[in-house]
């Protein structure tokens, strides 16, 4: 039996897909592990690392919520939609002409925007010049599953927008953040069954 690992930052962002995964894992083809992380680029690091060298998982997923800036040229992505991001970049690693990012080339099945991850909500806006999601991990777990050739998916439920006022775009996490997650936990696992 093939073993997911779901890796999430929050508890809130957890709770709904244990729920769904203990009523129906009697009829799923797979054995699911949950690892609660903490938020932010530290706490992903570090139970990450312990974890994964000691366990090797069929698949890595990390599941959470996320900000979206939409650049106006750019197709408007709704609080509620579920995200693949086609590439990841270190927000906080941007220097004029150096960005460092990841190519996920193999996710042919993504919505064909970057993610951007960030130590501070909603700062980084530089060198993008499309639409983008912004998390707080998704760089970290990458690198770290790369470097220890853990196979590994990034989906993201978007729960608010970026805008020039941090102070509404938390507020607007706060209120959607759970909501989002619970409406999507069934799409979520839909996903995870199209990789296995």
């Amino acid at each position: 039996m093939k073993k997911i690992l779901f890796a999430c930052a929050l508890e809130k962002e957890m709770k709904d897909l244990k729920r769904f995964y203990d009523e129906h894992k009697d009829n799923l083809p797979y054995e699911v592990e949950f690892l609660l992380m903490g938020y932010g680029r530290s706490n992903a690091v570090k139970t990450l690392v312990k974890i994964l060298t000691k366990n090797k998982y069929d698949l890595l997923i990390n599941v959470g919520t996320c900000g979206i800036k939409t650049k106006n040229e750019q197709k408007n992505y709704s609080v509620g939609t579920l995200v693949e991001p086609s590439e990841i970049y270190d927000g906080d690693f941007c220097l004029e002409g150096e960005v460092r990012k990841f190519s996920l080339i193999e996710n042919k099945s993504g919505n064909n925007i970057p993610l951007v991850t960030v130590s501070s909500f909603g700062r980084y806006d530089s060198y993008m010049n499309t639409s983008y999601i912004e998390d707080m991990e998704g760089y970290e777990i990458a690198n770290i599953c790369l470097s220890l050739n853990q196979s590994f998916k990034i989906i993201k439920v978007i729960s608010n927008h970026i805008t020039n006022n941090p102070e509404s775009d938390l507020a607007e996490y706060y209120e959607n953040c759970e909501k989002e997650m619970y409406l999507n936990t069934e799409n979520i696992f839909t996903k995870l069954n199209s990789y296995i």
